[in-house]
């Protein structure tokens, strides 16, 4: 599954109106990503030879005869895997005793249905794990409580369980309960994913309690109480969910500490996210929430807000109580009395309101062209107003790097040309400093190695956005001190977003000796010699979610010398030497990390976990990644020396090496339901049928070099091999003469055969928050080839007199 490719945009400019069109396949705005769960095609369970499988079939519907065929398999078996297949379409009553599953037990439903007979029923839930089992998996079952006091699925003291496309509806308790073996105590390792969960409306949708590291991906979960609670727990990961019309709160976590609450989509809830006072550090990050009464409800200490947004219908977007949150925006101001609030304006959110909290801003334009002459009226305007935040603008168009540009605390860059810098010189550094973003712009080194191109030391709440780095060095060359951003101890937060980086003898961005901790998001970083990202020297705690790294000598995404408890989510890493590799060499252990979700497409090796001898990478978890056309080492490789490596549900296809080592591995792949489309109607297919003559047939590749990968051509049903007219692709007009108006009005082909693409459209007046267009428009031609592949659309956008300007976005990606 791609889930990244270049972003094209067509502009057409009117006399008020200014309309982008943009075709990404990954959507860089904050809210859900589409399909980030991919569907795994494993063909063991836990071990790749001599594996001992019992099937059971159930033809009988009932759920007493079902509970005697799997303990009488156990009983028969006591070590063997259980794979429990139901009656398809079957409906199970359950009365006074649920169905019961223990260790080793897999159940596929087939669109069977587990419900109550009645609301007076004795048993606590329709399916029941029993305590202390671990590894065990439910698919595609429909479970019905009918209003009585149960739960849907109920499982306590568990580990290593992987719930997945379930529906529950109607439950008097929580609709899917999973309790692990403790906060404190690692690889428990329980997932939930693609569940869609209503009607539990005094209890939880989805409940988890005392875990670590679970994971709740791409579930629906509304009118509950709650959407999705997670308390007692640490390390999880909550992403890609949609939590709405609950009736108290979208997402809640009482007492959950150092968790990720990402890219969720919360509407129509009292409070969208909120927090309470027992917990604490936990990122709340890039979430959309919408149509309540409070967006984010923050208690307990040092939590990290960033890239939230609050698009329509919230009175309030954030409240505080607690200590040491660091909030930061660069969208819609927030209100955060006595906290580490951070706004600072952008390159494309741009503003002239507060920046901090208690701190007067002072903007400084200038249009010198040197980095010396900019220090000289940086220091003169600081002098001036010492306690000051202070907005640098550079406007020059060109911009010679003849020093480095050294920045204090409470400092603002925005950059509207290119810098191009002289050798041995580094664009921008400081030393123990916070409050500090750079923003927009070119910095071009030149291709002189030995020196990086922003160094930060020491420093926290450090903001590098949309800036565009490149020529770095030939990454055929390695020369140390080359790494384009690096960051050395510091504190919390350090963040880099939206940044291309291309070219250099050394790392793209590169944490080190790391105290701080990392959100590095929807970055895009290649042709460095070494790594893409090296998350290095006991960086911690950190995210790295929906970067694209490609064409690295070395790793896309490394995690080495003791890396601990750091989330690597959604990314694109093709084309490298390794695509992500965790390794300790001179420190360790390399550990405790959640690889999730990952695309790992043309890599020379896949994923890699190991360590040199006398050193550890060990217990961490793998789960759900693409690992696809790695060549020629393998592409899942888990060396010693290290154990509990857990790998969980992974898709392998077109690897010369599918699996490699499995010193360290433990493996658990459960049966997924996998998505049903005609054989004519999918990528593959496509692609199979086009003569490519030697170019790549990737989804992220691009033959006819026009910009445009295979990926969005198969969408739109156009050629990638050859040239295709500009004509062909999306555009925008303004239609000021038809009634109601003015309507932007918006045209693109689709591929009529493409059943496995999800397409989406996206408004904004400011690139910066993103509103859904739930409507697919009309179809002004059905076959505009007249071979019955496309059809022409059209989408009617109404928007007011009174606005400047707006953009719009079709979001395409592979289900």
């Amino acid at each position: 599954m791609d889930r990244t490719s270049r972003n094209i945009l067509s502009t057409a400019a009117f006399a008020w109106w200014t309309a982008v069109v943009v075709v990404p396949s990954a959507l860089s705005q904050p809210g859900p990503r589409l399909d980030l769960y991919t569907i795994p095609n494993s063909t063991f369970y836990q071990q790749p030879v001599n594996e001992s499988v019992i099937i059971v079939n159930d033809t009988s519907g009932t759920i007493s005869i079902l509970q005697g065929l799997i303990d009488s398999a156990r009983a028969n078996n006591s070590s063997s895997w259980i794979v429990i297949n139901l009656q398809p379409a079957g409906r199970y009553l359950v009365s006074s005793t649920p169905l019961t599953l223990g260790s080793k037990m897999c159940v596929t439903g087939a669109g069977a249905t587990l419900a109550t007979g009645s609301t007076t029923v004795t048993a606590t839930s329709l399916i029941s794990i029993a305590s202390g089992s671990s590894f065990i998996s439910t698919s595609d079952i429909t479970l019905d409580g009918q209003h009585a006091d149960v739960r849907g699925i109920d499982a306590l003291g568990v580990s290593r369980v992987n719930i997945d496309k379930i529906t529950v509806r109607d439950t008097g308790r929580d609709g899917i309960f999973l309790q692990g073996t403790g906060a404190a105590a690692f690889d428990n390792e329980i997932t939930i994913s693609r569940c869609d969960i209503s009607g539990a409306s005094t209890s939880s949708g989805i409940h988890i309690q005392d875990a670590t590291q679970a994971i709740c991906m791409e579930n629906a979960s509304y009118n509950n109480r709650t959407g999705i609670t997670v308390e007692s727990s640490a390390r999880c990961t909550l992403i890609n969910n949609r939590c709405n019309y609950n009736s108290e709160s979208g997402i809640d976590l009482p007492d959950a500490d150092w968790s990720t609450v990402s890219n969720n989509l919360c509407v129509g809830n009292p409070s969208g996210i909120s927090t309470n006072s027992s917990s604490e550090r936990n990122l709340i990050v890039s979430n959309d929430i919408r149509a309540s009464a409070t967006g984010i409800a923050l208690a307990g200490i040092g939590h990290v807000i960033y890239d939230n947004v609050f698009p329509s219908g919230v009175t309030v977007p954030l409240t505080t109580s607690g200590t040491n949150h660091q909030v930061i925006t660069t969208g819609t101001a927030l209100s955060a009395s006595g906290q580490n609030y951070f706004r600072p304006p952008t390159s494309l959110f741009d503003h002239t309101e507060s920046i901090m909290n208690g701190k007067t801003r002072v903007d400084l334009i200038t249009a010198a062209t040197t980095l010396s002459s900019i220090q000289l009226q940086y220091e003169t305007a600081r002098t001036a107003d010492p306690n000051a935040v202070i907005v640098l603008y550079l406007t020059a168009p060109a911009i010679t790097g003849d020093a480095t540009l050294v920045l204090g605390a409470n400092t603002c860059v925005i950059i509207s040309g290119t810098v191009s810098l002289e050798p041995g010189i580094t664009a921008i550094s400081a030393l123990n400093a916070g409050n500090v973003s750079v923003s927009g712009g070119t910095i071009d080194g030149g291709n002189f190695t030995g020196r990086n191109g922003m160094g930060f030391e020491g420093c926290f709440r450090v903001l590098i956005d949309h800036v565009n780095f490149r020529n770095f060095g030939d990454k055929n060359t390695r020369v140390a001190n080359s790494d384009v951003i690096t960051f050395s101890k510091g504190a919390t937060p350090c963040i880099v977003s939206h940044c291309t980086l291309d070219g250099g003898a050394a790392r793209g961005i590169w944490t080190r000796d790391a105290t701080a901790r990392f959100i590095l998001t929807d970055n895009t970083i290649s042709n460095m010699n070494m790594d893409g990202i090296d998350l290095d020297g006991f960086t911690s705690s950190s995210l790295a979610k929906f970067n694209r790294t490609r064409s690295n000598l070395r790793t896309g995404i490394f995690l080495e010398e003791g890396a601990r408890h750091n989330q690597i989510i959604g990314n694109t890493c093709d084309n490298n030497g390794i695509a992500i590799n965790l390794y300790s060499f001179a420190a360790g252990p390399t550990s405790y990390n959640s690889i999730i979700s990952n695309t790992c497409d043309a890599n020379g090796r896949g994923i890699r976990l190991g360590a040199r001898s006398g050193f550890l990478t060990a217990n961490n978890f793998c789960y759900n990644n693409s690992i696809l056309n790695t060549s020629p080492t393998a592409a899942l490789d888990s060396q010693g020396a290290g154990t509990e490596n857990y790998w969980s549900q992974q898709h392998l296809a077109g690897n010369s090496i599918p699996i490699g080592s499995t010193t360290s591995a433990v493996f658990f792949n459960s049966p997924s339901t996998e998505a049903s489309y005609p054989a004519t109607s999918t990528y593959h297919h496509w692609q199979s049928n086009i003569d490519w003559s030697g170019g790549d047939s990737s989804a992220t590749g691009d033959p006819n070099a026009n910009g445009w990968c295979n990926l969005v051509e198969y969408a739109l049903d156009l050629d990638p091999v050859h040239p295709v007219s500009w004509q062909d692709f999306p555009s925008a007009t303004m239609d000021t003469g038809a009634p109601d108006g003015p309507w932007l009005v918006y045209t693109f082909r689709r591929n009529r055969n493409a059943l496995d693409l999800a397409f989406r459209t996206f408004v904004s007046n400011n690139l910066t928050f993103w509103e859904t267009i739930n409507d697919d428009g009309e179809i002004m031609n059905p076959d505009p080839d007249g071979d019955g592949s496309a059809e022409l659309r059209r989408l009617r956008i109404k928007a007011g007199p009174d606005e400047p300007r707006r953009f719009v976005r079709l979001g395409i990606q592979r289900k």
